[in-house]
Parts: structure tokens; C-alpha cells; sequence
């Protein structure tokens, strides 16, 4: 029989599959992949097309 792993351990998995659900959800309602078929933006070309609210995707200054 496999040994189970520590509760501590049972948790951060939990967390973490939690923290990559949000994301992917973030992403799709954002049109992340859309708006990156043609390659790599910058944060500030992201914002621009799809009129995020400001704070939305940070920029640095």
C-alpha cells in the first residue's frame, strides 16, 4: 500500500491547484490567448484593445 503523503503537503497541492484554477479562469475571461496569437505584449499593448480598467494589468513606470 502506497504511503499517504503529509497532511502539510496534501494542503500546499490543494492550494496551489487552486491558485492555477483562478488564473486559467482570469485568463479566459480576459481573451488572454486572443490577444496573443500574433506573439508576446507588453502589458500596456494588452490593456489598450480591450479597455481594461486601470490597475487591471499593471505597468511598470
Amino acid at each position: 500500500m502506497a504511503k499517504k503523503p503529509p497532511l502539510p503537503a496534501v494542503m500546499l497541492n490543494l492550494t496551489i491547484g487552486h491558485w492555477v484554477a483562478r488564473l486559467t479562469y482570469i485568463a479566459a475571461k480576459l481573451k488572454l490567448a486572443d490577444l496573443l496569437k500574433d506573439g508576446p505584449r507588453t502589458a500596456a499593448h494588452l490593456r489598450q484593445p480591450r479597455a481594461f480598467t486601470p490597475g487591471a494589468l499593471p505597468c511598470p513606470a
